[in-house]
């Protein structure tokens, strides 16, 4: 099994085996929203998209401290859509839906879904 937590690069792996680090990074660490992913089977310099952002992409780090900081994991949860993740070696999409509950004082809760 591979480790979330290695620190190298993951190279050369499928398609396929891409995609079931991803579904497990979605089932098991919530990642979407915790930001807890294999971080070592992306470039560095990936951009994280979504349809709510103007800019249009977020660097990973930025990324990963927007979620740590916006999110309640304890009262958030996600899901990658049936037969929506496509993987190649430059992109990862997928449709998700997820229940939000922000950090913030009143603490909203949405449910959307996106790519």
């Amino acid at each position: 099994a591979l480790s979330a937590h290695r620190t190298e690069k993951l190279r050369n792996l499928s398609n396929e085996e891409l995609a079931e680090i991803i579904i497990s990074d979605s089932r098991e660490r919530q990642f979407l929203y915790t930001a807890d992913m294999t971080r070592s089977i992306y470039d560095e310099n990936a951009l994280f998209k979504d349809g709510s952002n103007i800019d249009g992409s977020y660097p990973m780090n930025a990324w990963i401290r927007g979620c740590k900081l916006l999110f309640d994991t304890n009262q958030s949860h996600c899901k990658i859509l049936e037969h929506t993740l496509t993987v190649t070696k430059r992109t990862v999409k997928f449709r998700f839906a997820e229940t939000l509950t922000f950090n913030t004082v009143l603490r909203p809760r949405v449910y959307l879904t996106g790519n």
